[in-house]
């Protein structure tokens, strides 16, 4: 069998003001994956759809206008709106015999929108950037980027 559960890619963007919304998708993520572990041995596979923005009626009526959709074009590798066609294309594909060997993933079909959290579009140059660290173990560190006062510009690295 299979159980198809529906992400979204504003958890790798780390979306603001909408703070529920992309705590119960990165929720959603967790569970995918736990769940997967759980059923598999009974052949049930477990895997995430992540759509980008799907241009629903309801996106269309309440979102959607010259401005969204010069964005779209600017931000996504492929120039079509994305529809929900193209969503229930890999649903479909998730429910076959084609994808037995997937489970415990999360599949992204947003037209290539980029999902770095940066959200850089091709009108905009990217942003030359310095990093400092903060050593806080032998060996882990913080690095963050100097020239950014976004508190998410930063990771962690164990070190080598």
């Amino acid at each position: 069998g299979s159980i198809i559960n529906l992400g979204s890619t504003v958890v790798a963007m780390a979306a603001g003001n909408m703070a529920a919304y992309v705590t119960a998708k990165a929720g959603v993520q967790g569970m995918t994956r736990a769940l997967a572990r759980d059923v598999g041995r009974h052949r049930i596979r477990v895997n995430c759809i992540l759509p980008g923005w799907v241009m629903t009626q309801r996106q269309m009526d309440n979102w959607y206008n010259e401005t969204s959709a010069a964005k779209v074009a600017d931000c996504q590798c492929l120039p079509d709106q994305l529809m929900p066609e193209d969503i229930a294309s890999m649903a479909l594909f998730l429910a076959s015999e084609g994808s037995r060997s997937c489970t415990a993933q999360s599949f992204v079909v947003d037209g290539g929108w980029d999902l770095t959290g940066k959200l850089y579009c091709r009108s905009q140059q990217p942003v030359l950037t310095s990093f400092d660290s903060i050593p806080i173990s032998q060996n882990m560190t913080i690095l963050f980027q100097s020239n950014c006062p976004d508190a998410r510009s930063f990771e962690m690295r164990a070190l080598s």
